[in-house]
């Protein structure tokens, strides 16, 4: 079994109280399985999809 995540790894900082508490699955954040390369390439390119025009000049 994987040892706990206690950083966020979108921001490097430890993970902090939710902004609502009940909203924040911290046993899934914390331990859950990570997602694959195969998928988060998925949700990449998806998310792209969502990106309005005038911000495409920022996508890598």
């Amino acid at each position: 079994m994987q040892p706990p995540l206690t950083i966020n790894p979108e921001t490097g900082e430890p993970f902090g109280p939710p902004e609502v508490d009940g909203t924040l699955s911290m046993e899934e954040l914390t331990t859950g399985p990570a997602l694959d390369d195969k998928r988060i390439d998925a949700l990449v390119a998806f998310l792209k999809t969502l990106t309005d025009a005038r911000y495409e000049d920022l996508l890598e």
